[in-house]
């Protein structure tokens, strides 16, 4: 999954997660701009810059991110589309909580109830990666729709300069619309 894959990072332990409740649904705010991709929408600010990649077997990834001319992307929104997924949502949840563990990070893990879907379940960690000094805030919300298709939003940034409910309430506006 997308974010199993990402740069190398170093063993850190836990961070606290600032937002241990649990999260829900909600409309896309004032000030927020709502985008759309197959099958959902969502609310993004305005600022951010949009990039669409299509893979082989089913899967688009949509993202939105701050701008980053000449810097490395350091907050983004990120929607990963699977049509025909090789596994089901609780199966990619525990792998993608597996590899976390394996790696040292103690990820928190809910299931969720979320509009159209069957199932839907919401993981979140901190991590460092290669040389950076700054813990990464990164969330991964996975719902699947009844018809199979599994949506991954995931949502990275630095936590400490991140507002503490600007990733989530990004993610809180994620809607299936197949």
């Amino acid at each position: 999954m997308l974010a199993g894959c990402s740069a190398e990072h170093t063993k850190t332990p836990p961070t606290p997660d600032p937002q241990a409740q649990s999260l829900q649904h909600a409309a896309v705010p004032i000030g927020l701009r709502r985008v759309s991709g197959a099958g959902f929408s969502l609310g993004v600010p305005g600022s951010y810059e949009e990039s669409l990649a299509t893979y082989p077997e089913g899967v688009t990834v949509s993202q939105w991110s701050e701008p980053h001319p000449q810097a490395p992307l350091s907050t983004a929104i990120t929607v990963v589309r699977e049509d025909a997924p090789k596994q089901r949502l609780p199966e990619q949840a525990n792998l993608l909580e597996e590899r976390l563990r394996d790696d040292g990070i103690t990820p928190v893990r809910e299931g969720l109830t979320w509009p159209g879907s069957r199932a839907a379940q919401v993981i979140r960690w901190g991590e460092r990666r290669g040389g950076e000094t700054d813990v990464r805030y990164i969330a991964q919300l996975m719902v699947e729709t009844s018809r199979g298709t599994i949506f991954s939003v995931v949502t990275f940034g630095p936590l400490s300069t991140a507002e503490p409910e600007a990733l989530p309430r990004l993610m809180s506006t994620f809607t299936v619309e197949e």
